[in-house]
């Protein structure tokens, strides 16, 4: 060891001595050569004041790099030759900040006798006191406390000593702190104290220290908490007990309404929920949303809190802001056993949302066929409607649950109840191209040639989608092909669509040809449709357009020489067609 230290004593004063810099852009030494050892020598003098005040490019000096490399006897010597105690690098440490990062205290005491300040901060705020204490260097701490270190003093992010002392649970240096002065509820720039961090953590041991020193357990944070919300968030059943002891507040709401009680839920904490109900938490409280912790259990799918609430009086039939009772959140997002505890409650299966929907609509639009059936079986209505008139039956349909919309129908639901827009069931099967949900609605009576409020039937819907099997289907069990819709503007003019004219529109032979099979006639508005499209086609001078409007013409036995166009338009038309064959 003591080699060692000769070696390093060699070292440093032969650096000095030769005139080392580290002032160059790479941070390397230089050594300045061809100059004169007289120490009393002015250039000299300077090339000694570089070398030890010099800086390489992170502004580090010779004493820094001693340190650094824990090299007692070096930074002493540098000391002693002038170097600045107090000089500070790129991120505002100085060379104290440095002893506490790799924990000496003999260079701590070297630097301190030389006159360095103890209360320095770096670029964060830190000084060397607030560095020592998340290390835990109790040895450190107390160093800097005898030697006038602020014990109140924040960095960037408002936290004292006490704060990180609290943070990483160590109680001796609580303990030291607290003993020469530092406040027990000072608050961080989210306004959190050392017991919120100690809470947050599960320290219980800082915990009680500083509620035994005085720590309010009432101080809210930025997000309203107070620890005793950190406390049930967490799960410490221990350090809600202890908060409680010491008076925390049971009821304490934080910015969006929620109690200890709500997050002991949200979290799925059913200890300190038992906890809490136990030591007077009011299970009926609602947050900003107007959800009671009943509700935040049923969006949770806790049946055993659900059932904990429920015994310590909580209401079944609550409604939150947008008027939804638990079961129907429980029944949203699929919650069978929440659903069926709340049904054994004596909760009203049939309670309506704000658009009027009932649990069983949720339940049939989420294709849920055990909560569909449950609900049935404790007298949900079947055919309730909702706000836009829609059936459950509608909303299974719409959704493509065969399974619930076959379950909805052997239970009685009327498979021929409209909508707000004259809509059947069989209207929104063809919609989403069902066949096999449309087979089951006929099965059922549904009424192929049902009208909604512009007189379309689902055959005009079908075609109008291109849907082949369904409008096959649809055909094959009695729906007329001749059937008119309301009137509707087409160019100038306004017409009643038929199926065939819709397929005519769309240029569909194949539905031509079907429609027409099926009795499909042509009337005036057919007529003038294909002259139209030929017309198009002739004045384009599209051989294939001609040709597809042609075959349209045959599909719907329509004779284009002779049939009832306008005069002027027979010659043009005959003329043209002569022209385009080969």
């Amino acid at each position: 060891m003591n080699s060692e230290i000769r070696e390093q004593e060699t070292t440093m004063k032969i650096t000095i001595k030769k005139g080392i810099c580290y002032n160059d852009y790479q941070g390397e030494p230089k050594v300045k050569k061809g100059k004169k050892e007289d120490p009393d020598d002015v250039d000299n003098k300077k090339y000694l004041d570089n070398t030890i005040h010099g800086k390489n490019n992170s502004d580090s000096t010779l004493l820094f790099m001693a340190i650094y490399k824990s090299q007692v006897r070096a930074t002493e010597l540098l000391l002693k030759n002038g170097a600045n105690p107090d000089m500070r690098n790129f991120v505002g440490e100085t060379p104290l900040h440095c002893a506490v990062e790799i924990g000496s205290l003999d260079i701590c005491r070297l630097l301190v006798s030389e006159g360095a300040s103890v209360d320095k901060s770096d670029n964060s705020g830190n000084i060397p006191l607030c560095k020592a204490t998340p290390k835990g260097e109790v040895n450190l701490i107390k160093f800097f406390l005898r030697n006038g270190a602020s014990p109140t003093t924040i960095d960037y992010k408002g936290y004292t000593p006490l704060h990180k002392a609290a943070l990483i649970g160590r109680l001796d240096n609580c303990q030291l702190l607290v003993s020469k002065g530092a406040k027990v509820d000072a608050k961080d720039i989210f306004f959190r104290t050392p017991l919120c961090l100690a809470v947050e953590i599960g320290q219980i041991s800082v915990t009680k220290f500083l509620l035994r020193n005085g720590a309010n357990p009432n101080i809210s944070d930025y997000n309203g908490y107070i620890s005793l919300h950190n406390a049930a968030l967490v799960g410490r059943l221990d350090i809600c007990r202890l908060l409680i002891s010491k008076g925390a507040k049971i009821d304490a709401k934080d910015h969006s309404g929620r109690t200890p009680l709500h997050l002991a839920v949200e979290a799925h904490q059913t200890g300190v929920t038992y906890l809490l109900l136990k030591n007077g938490a009011n299970s009926n409280i609602s947050d900003h949303n107007e959800y009671t912790p009943l509700h935040k259990a049923a969006l949770a799918g806790r049946a055993n809190i659900c059932q904990l609430l429920v015994s310590k009086g909580a209401k079944v039939d609550t409604k939150d802001i947008s008027f939804r009772t638990p079961l129907c959140l429980a029944v949203e997002i699929g919650q069978i056993s929440v659903t069926e505890f709340l049904l054994q409650s004596q909760v009203n299966p049939n309670e309506t949302d704000p658009v009027s929907q009932t649990p069983l609509h949720c339940a049939a639009r989420i294709g849920r066929l055990d909560i569909c059936s449950l609900l049935v079986s404790m007298g949900a209505v079947v055919d309730s409607k909702d706000r836009l008139r829609r059936t459950p039956l509608h909303l299974a349909v719409e959704a493509y649950h065969i399974d619930v919309a076959q379950f909805l129908l052997i239970n009685g639901a009327n498979p021929n109840n409209s909508d707000y827009k004259g809509y059947t069931p069989l209207h929104d099967a063809v919609i989403t191209d069902s066949l096999d949900i449309c087979q089951l609605l006929v099965s059922k009576q549904a009424k192929v040639f049902a009208e909604d409020h512009n007189w379309r039937t689902p055959l005009h819907l079908s075609v109008r989608a291109g849907q082949k099997s369904v409008t096959e289907f649809l055909l094959e069990n009695g729906a007329s092909p001749n059937s008119k819709s309301n009137f509707v503007r087409w160019r100038s003019s306004h017409i009643r669509e038929t199926p065939l004219w819709l397929a005519v529109r769309m240029k569909r032979i194949d539905f031509c040809d079907l429609l027409v099979s099926y009795g499909a006639e042509l009337d005036n508005e057919i007529e003038n449709l294909l002259r139209e499209q030929i017309l198009l086609s002739i004045r384009n001078g599209s051989r294939e357009s001609l040709a597809q409007s042609l075959s349209i013409c045959t599909s719907c036995r329509h004779d284009y020489r002779y049939a009832t166009l306008k005069e002027n338009c027979r010659k043009v038309i005959r003329r043209a067609i002569y022209s385009f064959r080969d």
